[in-house]
């Protein structure tokens, strides 16, 4: 199969992207308009509505760009259903978004641990969105979390290959490592649930920095998550295990 689009098709891909991306944007926004406004911080307020306007406007015309590309093109009704049941198989890179739905609380201002510490000393706290609290519903009847997160002081290259810690004299692929230093910066450590309280969560020591951006949240299920037979791969065979 060609996955090659002409520039017309790719147009028509971004004009859609655009426009899903700014009414995330603008339900988002609003969101936080009304919250300022019960809090009578009415010069924010006016000010945030007039960026919910501008964003509004900027949809209408790329609606209206995109209408005009389609007449000027002779695009038509059957080549756009075509083209949306083919769109995934056209398109082999395709930019993914991922909004926070909360926020991770940790002693750690300028250096964290590689990997949590179940009883390292300090708050610990996950702090999700309000419009995601009954989210958490019953989350609390189970003993550990699995906590995704965003690298976001991550600054790293990226390689292929990754040095263990402490180690020059072995070489493994990034993909076999835990390494911080990922194509996606993509945090994930299981963490333990000491309480919940409204759209807070009281965690066990947990290795990232104040101020993380949350992804989501899942329960640890020790019957699917627990791999009795599970090996540590090349770490077996160094004198040293990575930590």
């Amino acid at each position: 199969m060609n996955h090659e689009l002409s520039d017309v098709e790719k147009l028509r891909v971004l004009f859609d992207y655009w426009l899903r991306h700014n009414i995330e944007h603008i339900d988002e926004n609003e969101r936080w308009l009304q919250k300022v406004r019960d809090v009578k911080l009415n010069n924010v307020a006016n000010e945030l509505e007039a960026v919910v306007n501008l964003s509004k406007e900027v949809n209408h015309h790329i609606k209206h760009a995109r209408d005009h590309l389609d007449r000027d093109t002779n695009y038509t009704k059957e080549e756009k259903g075509r083209s949306a049941e083919t769109i995934t198989e056209k398109v082999p890179h395709q930019h993914i978004e991922f909004h926070p739905v909360g926020i991770i609380l940790t002693p750690y201002k300028d250096q964290a641990p590689r990997q949590p510490q179940p009883d390292a000393e300090g708050d610990f706290r996950i702090i999700v969105d309000d419009r995601w609290a009954d989210a958490l519903y019953r989350l609390d009847e189970f003993k550990y979390i699995c906590v995704f997160f965003h690298l976001h002081r991550s600054q790293m290259e990226v390689p292929t290959r990754v040095f263990p810690r402490g180690r020059t004299d072995v070489q493994v692929g990034v993909f076999a490592s835990r390494s911080p230093a990922r194509p996606n910066p993509i945090g994930y450590s299981v963490v333990g649930v000491k309480k919940i309280v409204k759209n807070t969560i009281y965690i066990s020591g947990i290795d990232v920095f104040d101020g993380t951006p949350l992804i989501d949240i899942k329960p640890y299920i020790g019957s699917l998550d627990c791999k009795n037979d599970a090996n540590s791969g090349w770490i077996d065979r160094l004198d040293v295990k990575e930590n």
